[in-house]
């Protein structure tokens, strides 16, 4: 998200200082530049146009605390034969850096610069927060999907006997009922103004997380869409794993991602007004690893005796896979392979020594494929680790001067929850 390096005669000048400095190059009118100084500290700098020449003079104010070089892998004999003001691309993605704001227009200008992409924001009244869902941020509520769910459904009530998975989690979320998912906005200053809002929260440092996605899913009513299977397999608190599921988890036991961003039509108009997205995370845990992985492996071993074309007797395969857990280790698999070409000799008598070898290495590749598949817990916050993002942090003494800006941008709670429930959240907040 940071895209430029560049070098500055004296040391690192503090949170919010100003200076000018010259820079070739840059042709944006703001942007945010990583400056060493020459007692080798870094930070970033929001630096703003003067002239209109190539090379101008700049304004610079400091906007991230010193970042040690380690965190960055940046090591000064890479850059002593750079001049001063030259601006190098940045190559490595700096997702550790935290950059302050202490005004709106410090908050625009950051986040207008990223305008082009697909960006995401959420707010958070604590800056040291991860990103977790309600559900899973207690370890109280972390295991009481499936009763709550159970509980709303008996109770009947409209908002929750959807034949849609997604709009009865959707409800759930709008009225704070805990769940799996985690909101995010497309429009920056209402996850500003999320972020200051909080009464408990006052004399704590905010943070608002800009997420720089490559893709979101959306879902229509007429697919047969695996967010809402997950969902619905989780609020019934079932244990078997229905096929679609088994096929999609296996695919992304392959993946380092194991979370999605989604679209819905809005449910409510809450989520309209908020111009509302969610992310959502797929858990595997232990038995169901152990269970997707007999799965496979029963049908892989009765696809392959079936592509092959070879005689064996699928029931010899029942230890094998009765005891199979996850990890599922190359030892294992070769005490496997050394059972199944004894067995193969002895139920396919035609069969040549290179023709067994060719069989037993080809079955070796396809159970390699499923060492893959193991349990994960749930851990939303690795969004921040695969994705680009910046943390802007908003210092606790400047929230109640962010509330009075947006107020006079007409963001309030009145206006970002449009029902009679932001109204009195708005009337509580003004006069309360």
């Amino acid at each position: 998200m940071i895209q430029y390096f560049t070098k500055i005669s004296g040391g690192f000048p503090g949170l919010f200082e100003q200076f000018t400095h010259k820079l070739y190059n840059n042709k944006n009118s703001s942007s945010l530049v990583l400056f060493q100084g020459n007692d080798d500290r870094l930070f970033v700098g929001l630096v703003k146009l003067f002239g209109k020449k190539s090379t101008s003079d700049f304004l610079v104010k400091v906007i991230s605390c010193e970042i040690p070089n380690e965190i960055l892998g940046i090591h000064k004999d890479k850059y002593d034969s750079l001049k001063e003001n030259y601006l190098s691309p940045i190559k490595k993605n700096l997702h550790s850096i935290e950059i302050h704001i202490e005004d709106l227009s410090d908050f625009l200008d950051i986040t207008d610069y990223y305008n082009k992409h697909n960006l995401l924001y959420r707010g958070q009244a604590q800056s040291s927060w991860a990103i977790e869902s309600s559900l899973f941020r207690s370890p109280s509520t972390k295991n009481t999907e499936a009763q709550l769910y159970s509980e709303l459904s008996q109770a009947n009530y409209q908002d929750f006997t959807r034949s849609d998975f997604i709009e009865n989690i959707c409800n759930m979320q709008h009225l704070g009922i805990p769940t799996r998912l985690v909101d995010w906005t497309e429009n920056k200053l209402h996850a500003l103004y999320f972020s200051c809002v909080s009464k408990e929260n006052e004399l704590s440092d905010a943070a608002v997380y800009m997420v720089s996605l490559e893709e979101t899913i959306i879902l229509n009513d007429n697919e047969d869409n695996l967010v809402e299977s997950f969902v619905e397999y989780r609020f019934k608190g079932r244990h078997d794993l229905t096929d679609n599921l088994e096929d999609f988890l296996f695919t992304l036991s392959r993946e380092k991602k194991k979370y999605q961003f989604f679209k819905t039509k809005y449910y409510n108009d809450r989520i309209r007004t908020q111009k509302g997205l969610f992310s959502i995370y797929f858990e595997v845990y232990p038995d169901e690893a152990d269970a997707l992985l007999k799965s496979k492996l029963k049908s892989l071993l009765t696809n392959f005796i079936k592509s092959k074309k070879i005689t064996f007797n699928p029931n010899d395969f029942n230890d094998f896979i009765v005891n199979a857990k996850v990890p599922f280790t190359n030892q294992y698999i070769e005490k496997f392979l050394e059972y199944f070409k004894n067995e193969l000799s002895s139920y396919n008598k035609s069969l040549t020594l290179d023709r067994i070898d060719k069989l037993t290495g080809d079955l070796k590749l396809a159970l390699i494929d499923l060492t893959s598949i193991d349990h994960y817990p749930h851990k939303m916050n690795e969004i921040l680790t695969y994705e680009k993002h910046l943390k802007i942090v908003i210092p606790s003494e400047k929230k109640i001067y962010f509330i009075q800006q947006l107020e006079g941008l007409g963001i309030n709670s009145s206006t970002v929850y449009p029902d009679i429930d932001g109204m009195t959240r708005y009337l509580k907040e003004k006069y309360g």
